[in-house]
């Protein structure tokens, strides 16, 4: 009758914790909070701003979370390349390639830098470190459809034709499924 009892009481104790828990697990800012709130480390707040920036597009937080972040962890590549993208949202460019070079430093294997980073040079009319640094998305990543793309887009309009067309090209048979 005791083993009984114990076990009951284990159940619910177990079910409790259990239903308690499920709480956190509402939505992913609502995890990411939890976590934080017991364990206030870079990633986590690398993550809390990961989900700020893509679903709640929330800029200001994002980029608050990313500072704290790198504060936390000042050696966390990806912090630094979402806070560019989070400058580079609010059309604060400079700032973006600032960061965007922080992360470049950081994990120089990181493509998404390059990728960005060259939107970003694009946007301001630096055509020169955008086909850079599309290039250097290309070596790393040759099946990049966008960074074939924006290559083209860059070189079309430095009107080198030749070169616009043949980066569509490759992009077009990418999106295709072609080789």
């Amino acid at each position: 009758m005791a083993v009984g009892a114990l076990v009951a009481l284990v159940l619910v104790a177990s079910w409790w914790s259990t239903f308690q828990r499920v709480k956190v697990w509402h939505d992913s800012a609502t995890l990411w909070e939890d976590s934080l709130a017991k364990y206030p480390v870079a990633r986590a707040y690398l993550n809390l701003g990961v989900e700020y920036l893509a679903v709640k597009q929330d800029l200001g937080t994002a980029q608050a979370l990313f500072s704290k972040a790198i504060a936390a962890n000042p050696r966390l590549a990806t912090a630094w390349l979402n806070r560019g993208v989070v400058y580079a949202r609010q059309r604060d460019y400079e700032q973006a390639i600032t960061n965007y070079n922080e992360a470049e430093r950081l994990d120089p294997k990181l493509v998404d830098v390059y990728l960005n980073r060259g939107i970003a040079y694009a946007t301001i009319e630096r055509p020169e470190p955008a086909i850079e640094d599309y290039s250097r998305v290309l070596t790393l990543r040759p099946g990049d459809a966008d960074a074939w793309f924006n290559r083209g887009n860059v070189y079309l309009k430095m009107k080198r034709l030749d070169r616009a067309i043949a980066d569509f090209e490759k992009a077009a048979s990418l999106v295709a499924g072609q080789p």
